[in-house]
């Protein structure tokens, strides 16, 4: 996450009201995962939530649902490194470099940090950090669903 998205889901969550108050659920987004909607979920808890608090609850009903994919990627990224002697042995079966995650990891952070970067660049309006945050938010939301895919392809 860039300093601009830290720092607008800090500010926005700093408001008394609306960190304690906030209507998000991930109900929303989770009942559409488990229904085969894959990617058309992105954003579905979010909405609702700007839906219940309103348009200025934006950014920090974005960084609810960003929390909330960044903690499916931690997930699968530990299943992934449990699998890693799998992935190791499959590779060297197949005479290829078993992949390395954090490498993966890293990398991931660093084109969606530039492609939301740009975007934010690119962006006419006010209001940048939720902008960039609803950026980050369906970045991560995609490399989440991606790397779910591949837990569940062995």
């Amino acid at each position: 996450m860039t300093p601009r998205a830290a720092l607008c889901i800090l500010s926005l969550s700093a408001a008394p009201a609306a960190a304690q108050d906030l209507p998000f659920s991930p109900g929303p987004t989770l009942d559409c995962l488990t229904g085969g909607g894959g990617a058309s979920c992105v954003g579905q808890a979010a909405r609702a939530c700007i839906e219940a608090a309103g348009p200025g609850s934006a950014g920090v009903c974005t960084g609810a649902e960003n929390g909330f994919w960044l903690a499916r990627i931690d997930r699968a990224q530990d299943q992934l490194r449990a699998m890693a002697p799998l992935m190791a042995e499959t590779s060297a079966r197949r005479g290829l470099v078993a992949p390395d995650l954090e490498a993966l990891a890293q990398r991931f952070a660093a084109y969606r940090d530039a492609a939301c970067g740009l975007r934010v660049a690119l962006w006419q309006g006010m209001h940048t950090g939720p902008e960039e945050i609803d950026c980050q938010m369906r970045m991560n939301a995609m490399h989440a669903l991606w790397l779910a895919d591949r837990v569940a392809a062995p």
